[in-house]
């Protein structure tokens, strides 16, 4: 098993796009070595702050995007040195995490 935090520089549309074809290819890559996915998972949280307030009768809204999607990224292999699931991981995720 191997597991990974980081955050990426990306709208959440495009960082969604690069983690898809992440996770394809790293499950071409543990099919081409016979090895067996338990599961590959990750998350991607958007956040969005939404400030409001009053001062006489109209209320004033805000809103921000936080720059950055926290990522969280597991990987359940069987059949594959842990090492080398890592150091595969590992060369994946650092192309889009910073």
């Amino acid at each position: 098993m191997v597991s990974a935090t980081g955050t990426l520089p990306f709208p959440l549309d495009e960082a969604r796009d690069k983690m898809t074809q992440i996770m394809q290819d790293l499950g071409a890559w543990v099919d081409g070595k016979d090895g067996i996915i338990g599961h590959i998972k990750c998350s991607l949280t958007s956040q969005t702050v939404a400030t409001l307030s009053i001062t006489l009768d109209e209320v004033q809204q805000k809103q921000t995007n936080v720059p950055g999607i926290p990522l969280t990224f597991v990987a359940i292999v069987f059949g594959i040195e842990p090492q080398d699931l890592r150091d595969e991981v590992e060369s994946k995720l650092s192309a889009v995490v910073e």
